[in-house]
């Protein structure tokens, strides 16, 4: 818990100051729905987003918070298994907040620099922010990305809580993953509905 706190503290740091550096380089604006196709005009704040966004889902391997975030959930998850369905709870409601986690973070990097611009004049103006800015969000993101890796090199954690290498030790990370892309996509291909399309204000996804 102690080291999740570690790793988030960098990759947390990384969205908001990376969230900062798009509303500055977009005149100040804040709405995302008005975003879109940034990455050519922001190319550094959209790859160090990246990193952060890929941190924080907790992407495995690479990333630091698959190290910190999974170690918790496996361990709830154990506990659960030993204890009863009642002691699974925390697991469970853990990985539904991850799997929140990572469908709200890929739909804001969607939204905000891939995709078509949804307001042309955000888009023509937009640009990328100072050094005084980037420079930290690159700083940063090397943090958010191998903070991570002192406890991947200790494969023994991995096997104290139950699992005998680290490849499976990130089934569960690629389980919540594949599981938020999926209900990404479903709501994607949905956005047409009128229900979906509210929830997305208004098809942003397209």
């Amino acid at each position: 818990a102690v080291f999740h706190m570690l790793t988030h503290a960098f990759f947390k740091a990384l969205m908001f100051l990376g969230s900062g550096s798009v509303i500055l380089g977009c005149s100040h604006e804040q709405e995302m729905t008005r975003m879109g196709g940034l990455w050519k005009k922001m190319p550094i704040t959209a790859a160090t987003f990246w990193i952060g966004n890929l941190a924080i889902t907790g992407a495995p391997f690479f990333f630091s918070g698959f190290y910190s975030k999974e170690a918790v959930l496996t361990q709830a998850a154990i506990f659960g298994q030993d204890s009863g369905f009642v002691h699974l709870i925390p697991y469970i409601f853990g990985a539904l907040g991850a799997g929140l986690t990572t469908f709200y973070m890929f739909r804001l990097v969607w939204m905000t620099f891939h995709g078509k611009p949804r307001d042309q004049w955000v888009y023509d103006h937009a640009k990328e922010s100072p050094w005084n800015v980037v420079l930290p969000l690159i700083i940063i993101s090397g943090f958010a990305a191998v903070v991570g890796w002192p406890l991947a090199a200790k494969t023994s954690m991995a096997e104290n809580l139950g699992f005998t290498n680290v490849v499976e030790f990130g089934v569960l990370a690629w389980l919540t993953i594949v599981l938020s892309l999926m209900g990404g996509l479903y709501l994607f291909r949905r956005r047409n509905d009128p229900h979906v399309s509210s929830l997305l204000r208004g098809g942003a996804w397209s």
